[in-house]
């Protein structure tokens, strides 16, 4: 049986379960653009690019342009598509737009290229997720569709340029196969309708993220209680080191805000820049505050996420016995979802270059400055009101939050 959890002493959430069993639904199943056996040897390239030398070397020089050599692929895809799956896996950060126009259209359709980053970042997610856990990785999913089915090339209505390198069907554009894509959310944000090209994808991504993350309707309401092992702070600390750990703007800017906004409505005013130094210190024994930034209450919190994104699997260990000591296992377990859920979200954002939302904007301009987010490589010009309007929105955040949170739990 995949996903069989039942003989791990851990309290692994069923929701989970069901959402790793969607993820490898859709890697097994022909798609729009790539067949099922063309999903399985992308999700190959996923684990080999973690073991690839010139990814290594590539992620260490100052541009990636500046090393020459070949990957260490595990199928029989192109050189191209090797590249860009290592790519989006190992150096998401440093895709730009002009990388993405020699690559589209002459090397594959934005269709394919969309599928191709949904099947990354499904096994991302999952992979980060067993191995923050000390889980084995599941194995791929056998093929589940007739080995002569050919990707049937659907192209979804009411899609718009402008926002995003790909095409992504308008917040209100939905084509009546489409109208289940953004049910339920007032107003879809750019990293919601970024797989929109390939409507399954986004069908795949929300049923995820609804039991990795949020539902939608609780996303705003940062001061209710839910059912998880953390804190929203504690949870909005982890997707934002997480972001910040992959130089995510978009994730970023929008994680911070909410880790924030989530201290201002509880009434814990607290400093994220002393929470979320850069510094990989803290899994080390001498955390504490005034020791590399990081607040001692959340140390074995951050330890964690940066073990579980990092390549010593004895500092993996150790953290996750201190957080598992220190905050139980549940907890253990929601950290672990969460990192493998914004490796997921920041290679979406990253790989299809959306542009942070306006509403986001506006409310993030502090953090934004605070973090010193605009030097992230994919940090980009927005049209919002400017930072003098967005300080301004910054002091009536969380009345704002409080009101949104309790339309959406109302309409929930």
């Amino acid at each position: 049986m995949l996903f069989d959890y039942s003989k791990q002493k851990l309290p692994i959430r069923e929701g989970l379960r069901e959402a790793n069993l969607k993820a490898w639904q859709f890697i097994g199943e022909t798609g729009n653009w790539w067949s099922a056996q063309q999903h399985l040897a992308i999700a190959r390239e996923v684990r080999a690019a973690h073991e690839c030398a010139f990814c290594r070397e590539r992620k260490k020089a100052l541009s990636p342009y500046q090393v020459e050599g070949r990957h260490e692929s595990n199928s029989e895809l192109s050189e191209v598509i090797v590249d860009t799956v290592h790519r989006i896996v190992t150096d998401s950060s440093r895709l730009s737009d002009e990388w993405f126009k020699r690559l589209i259209p002459s090397e594959i359709s934005k269709g394919q290229y969309v599928e191709l980053v949904a099947v990354v970042v499904f096994v991302m997610n999952v992979d980060t997720f067993h191995r923050a856990l000390g889980l084995p990785l599941e194995a791929l999913p056998e093929i589940q569709t007739l080995v002569n089915e050919s990707p049937s090339q659907y192209i979804p209505g009411g899609l718009e340029e402008g926002a995003a390198w790909v095409p992504m069907i308008g917040k209100s554009q939905c084509a009546e196969e489409e109208q289940d894509l953004y049910r339920d959310v007032p107003k879809p944000t750019n990293v919601l309708r970024a797989l929109s090209l390939v409507p399954e994808a986004v069908r795949c991504q929300r049923y995820m993220e609804n039991r990795y993350y949020f539902l939608p309707s609780e996303v705003m309401q940062v001061g209710e209680s839910h059912d998880r092992a953390l804190s929203r702070i504690e949870i909005e600390l982890v997707a934002t080191r997480v972001s910040m750990n992959n130089e995510c703007f978009y994730c970023s800017a929008s994680h911070a805000m909410l880790l924030q906004v989530s201290g201002e409505v509880q009434g814990k005013q607290q400093n994220i820049t002393d929470l979320l130094s850069s510094e990989r210190a803290a899994a080390s024994e001498n955390n504490g505050p005034g020791n590399g930034g990081i607040s001692g209450e959340y140390a074995e919190l951050i330890g964690f996420v940066d073990a579980a994104m990092g390549d010593d699997n004895q500092q993996l260990v150790l953290a996750r016995e201190k957080l598992s000591k220190e905050h139980g296992d549940s907890a253990l377990v929601d950290t672990a979802a969460l990192i493998g859920s914004f490796q997921r979200m920041n290679r979406i954002a990253s790989a299809t270059g959306i542009e942070l939302d306006q509403e986001v904007d506006l409310l993030s301009q502090q953090v934004q400055s605070q973090l010193a987010l605009d030097t992230y490589a994919q940090a980009s010009e927005t049209t919002a009101g400017g930072k003098a309007l967005g300080w301004l929105f910054a002091k009536v955040r969380p009345i704002l939050f409080k009101m949104v949170g309790k339309r959406a739990r109302d309409r929930a």
